[in-house]
């Protein structure tokens, strides 16, 4: 309490937590036991490089969204460390998870989710959580293998330069790549061939440990061209189905929706009709995410 006086006295915003710490960490766990259950959450998930961190960060203008490795300080594989920043302590990572939770104004919304593996870095999701998020919805990003390194070369760009983030990292890497493959990785590295460097932990590494992922539901899929600003306003105008482009839809290798475009952006009330088998049940069930559907959008 003394110490509390003195901070107090010299202008820093400080409080007393009642009945002291142990009580404050009882909450917490007992937040993370028994308040998540009544989370839902919706995924989005995709191979390394298609911008799920991107896209995240532009959705939480509009939707509740956690970003987990903001609060981890940490990209979530095994080159996620980040440049002069340290990761928080166990219970001040779940302490700051409290917090993004607790403090969204529309708890009735879904909360949007990056698919992470329960780890990231040295730090865990909390084991509730992340149970309640590997059975969210999960709207899976396709992005060209190409337009992934672009995006990934952009987006870690500082491995570029620091190169003890990425030797610690190749020596992790020992573990999962056969010796030949792991010798082919660090060559291009060494002669700074970074776009051959980067192709080869996607093919060699991360595409193959993201098909072990643990999430539950099968994903809706939406196919981009790049990771970009247009990508995400269409991925919005998808997100809140004001347009449908080229959607196609098939049961037992039945044909029933062979690439269908509709705008319901100037739309109040709508009404599909047509003949029966035409498609209509199966395109409603399409706009309310009720069936498994690959979604092709139409940007550069």
């Amino acid at each position: 309490r003394s110490f509390y006086i003195i901070l107090k006295s010299i202008g820093f915003n400080v409080s007393i937590l009642e009945k002291g710490y142990k009580s404050y960490r009882q909450f917490i766990n007992n937040y993370f036991k028994n308040d998540v259950k009544g989370i839902n959450f919706n995924v989005l998930s995709g191979l390394t490089g298609t911008g799920k961190t991107f896209f995240l960060k532009k959705l939480s203008e509009y939707q509740n969204v956690l970003d987990i490795e903001k609060l981890a300080n940490h990209k979530g594989s095994i080159l996620g460390d980040l440049p002069n920043k340290s990761q928080p302590s166990q219970k001040k990572f779940e302490s700051l998870i409290w917090y993004c939770l607790h403090n969204f104004k529309d708890k009735e919304k879904k909360i949007w989710v990056e698919s992470e593996s329960n780890r990231i870095g040295k730090l865990f999701i909390p084991n509730s959580l992340f149970k309640k998020m590997i059975t969210g919805k999960i709207f899976k990003i396709e992005v060209p293998f190409s337009e992934r390194v672009k995006f990934i070369l952009k987006d870690y760009n500082y491995l570029v330069e620091d190169n003890k983030i990425v030797y610690k990292a190749l020596k992790i890497f020992k573990r999962f790549m056969s010796k030949e493959n792991l010798r082919i990785t660090e060559e291009y590295y060494r002669i700074r061939n970074f776009k051959e460097f980067v192709k080869c932990l996607l093919k060699f590494h991360y595409d193959i440990v993201y098909k072990k992922n643990s999430y539950h539901n099968q994903p809706t899929v939406v196919k981009i061209k790049s990771v970009s600003e247009k990508s995400f306003k269409e991925l919005l105008d998808y997100l809140w189905m004001l347009k449908i482009s080229k959607v196609h839809l098939k049961y037992n290798n039945h044909k029933v929706l062979n690439s269908v475009s509709i705008d319901f952006s100037n739309i109040n009330f709508c009404c599909i009709i047509g003949l029966s088998g035409a498609g209509k049940t199966s395109l409603l069930k399409l706009l309310n995410f009720l069936t498994l559907v690959i979604y092709q959008l139409s940007c550069l």
